[in-house]
């Protein structure tokens, strides 16, 4: 075979393993334990973006209704200075306390009922176990995190 037969044929397979790459992995939907685990350490780390990720009608956060509260704001401007305040508050207080995302650790799925779905993670500084609740089909949202045991939480 000639050279120039032998380069084009690399090439060939070159972009047909490139291409069923991105076929594979464009726009492929994270699990839960991703999206989980994505959705906290956008948390603590204060990302306005993850604001998408919850749903902020039903929001319950370590033992508040948050979902009770924001539903009582007056407009959509309030909601938003909530959204984006918690998200802000979260973070700067865990900050604070010397938290670190990197002692959550064994994410997991713990429980799966339909469409929802409960991630547990360990938080290795308390020894405990935090829960966060998905619920949704096909676009799942955070509606809870609890620490186990907690709150009603399994």
């Amino acid at each position: 075979m000639k050279k120039e037969n032998i380069q084009f044929a690399l090439y060939i397979f070159i972009f047909l393993v490139a291409t069923l790459l991105i076929i594979l992995f464009w726009g492929r939907e994270k699990n839960d334990v991703e999206l989980c685990r994505d959705i906290f350490n956008g948390l603590l780390s204060g990302r306005q973006s993850v604001q998408k990720f919850i749903d902020w009608d039903n929001f319950n956060a370590l033992g508040l209704d948050m979902g009770s509260l924001y539903k009582k704001l007056p407009n959509k401007f309030e909601q938003s200075e909530y959204r984006k305040e918690f998200i802000k508050n979260l973070s700067t207080t865990f900050k604070r306390a010397g938290g670190r995302a990197q002692a959550f650790t064994n994410w997991r799925v713990f429980k799966t009922e339909g469409s929802k779905t409960i991630i547990a993670v360990d938080y290795t500084v308390k020894l405990k176990t935090m829960l966060f609740t998905l619920l949704g089909y096909p676009k799942k949202k955070l509606i809870d995190m609890q620490w186990e045991g907690e709150s009603g939480q399994p």
